[in-house]
């Protein structure tokens, strides 16, 4: 009775998972005359959470930090510093933005105490803004 040879080939796989590589959008940056701003996004895959930074007053996110074109609340007029963290897995990426507010200014024509029908009165105007 002949031999057999048996070849027996045992192969490994290993598997890796790819993620993909996240470039976080936090939108622009903007001027404004108001306590309140628009941050608008580009939605990712991933999920996106916004922050302002700390100690410059307090910021309220609505309808909520996640969403991507949430509306920014502050606090108080100033330049406010916004972070955007964009996480999916194991990889994250970080973008800011500044947003400047201000407040808005208040127009005081002055008061006419007389009648004045000519074109040379000039107001007693004051400035709200110095």
């Amino acid at each position: 009775m002949p031999e057999s040879i048996i070849f027996v080939t045992i192969q490994f796989f290993h598997f890796t998972n790819f993620y993909k590589s996240l470039t976080a959008d936090s939108g622009s940056g903007d001027d404004v005359c108001s306590l309140e701003y628009e941050l608008k996004v580009m939605p990712d895959i991933s999920t996106g959470t916004r922050t302002m930074n700390p100690g410059a007053g307090s910021a309220s996110f609505y309808p909520d930090s996640n969403y991507p074109n949430a509306i920014v609340v502050v606090s108080d007029f100033n330049f406010k510093e916004f972070f955007r963290t964009e996480v999916n897995a194991y990889c994250n990426n970080i973008a800011a933005i500044e947003v400047a507010f201000f407040g808005v200014p208040v127009a005081n024509s002055g008061f006419c105490k007389e009648k004045k029908c000519n074109f040379t009165y000039k107001p007693n105007v004051t400035s709200s803004v110095s």
